[in-house]
């Protein structure tokens, strides 16, 4: 079963502020950021067997994706859609959480303390930590550097993130885009822990840092802690595969090893829904 881990929708004029758009450009982005639920379905297409779709949330960043407005989008596709809710600790907790659970039907959270600026020890982050445990719902963390000019890299701390695995040792956590720019870091964490792992969504693209954090994993044998995520709409699933399968193409005339072709699908083949704990 392929699964697409890592997908946004949103509303461009409702749900995204200029500044987060201005800051986007000019930083040099030179997608359109139109994630539209119908945008989104054409872009899995056949490609993948489910996809977890959220919005993302930052009110510091300018952006805040209504969770109605992904449930909305999953209920139309149960069979191959999986809604998670979007959650800035600053704005939203235990409650809030408990009703996109229970009357929205959404199965995990999608949350940054990079894009809120908060501390994943702030009592605030606790509080999302502790209403992941107790509704059992799997957590995908944005831990890397990001665009929006408000927003703090300090955030993303590795070494806070393994506290929270110690303290958290029932919630399963998903690192996203492999914790770009300190992928070393975030590995060593990452490969202590059975509740961690990582997504590869926005990293392929860029081969030669992808190629390097790939072989981090493989040189530990933590393949296995790797799965598949697109970062629509920044990339598609296809593009994704592609570009992870032809990895190894840069190395033509090096002496440098290559990523074996049977873990490069196995990312692909991963049974994400299993490691997430969603049934």
């Amino acid at each position: 079963m392929i699964v697409d881990a890592h997908s946004h929708v949103w509303d461009f004029n409702k749900h995204l502020k200029q500044e987060f758009i201005d800051d986007y450009f000019n930083s040099g982005g030179n997608i359109s950021l139109t994630a539209y639920p119908e945008d989104h379905w054409e872009s899995i297409g056949k490609n993948v067997d489910k996809a977890i779709v959220f919005g993302l949330k930052g009110e510091i960043s300018g952006i805040n994706v209504s969770d109605e407005y992904v449930a909305d989008y999953v209920s139309k596709h149960p069979d191959k859609l999986i809604g998670f809710m979007s959650i800035d600790p600053t704005c939203e907790g235990r409650e809030y959480i408990k009703r996109c659970y229970s009357e929205l039907n959404l199965k995990g959270i999608k949350t940054s303390p990079v894009y809120t600026n908060c501390s994943l020890l702030d009592s605030r982050f606790i509080e999302v930590f502790e209403a992941a445990d107790e509704f059992n719902l799997p957590l995908i963390l944005h831990m890397g550097p990001t665009f929006p000019h408000k927003s703090r890299t300090k955030y993303g701390d590795p070494y806070e993130l393994e506290e929270i695995a110690i303290r958290f040792p029932n919630v399963v956590i998903v690192v996203a885009h492999m914790g770009r720019a300190r992928e070393k870091e975030f590995m060593n964490v990452i490969k202590k822990y059975p509740n961690l792992y990582a997504d590869i969504s926005d990293t392929v693209q860029q081969p030669w840092q992808c190629y390097n954090a790939l072989m981090l994993y493989y040189e530990q044998k933590k393949m296995n802690k790797l799965i598949l995520g697109s970062d629509f709409p920044w990339h598609s699933i296809q593009e994704t595969i592609n570009s992870l399968l032809k990895i190894n193409n840069m190395l033509e005339g090096t002496m440098l090893p290559r990523i074996p072709e049977k873990e490069l699908n196995d990312i692909i083949q991963r049974d994400t829904l299993k490691l997430l704990r969603i049934m």
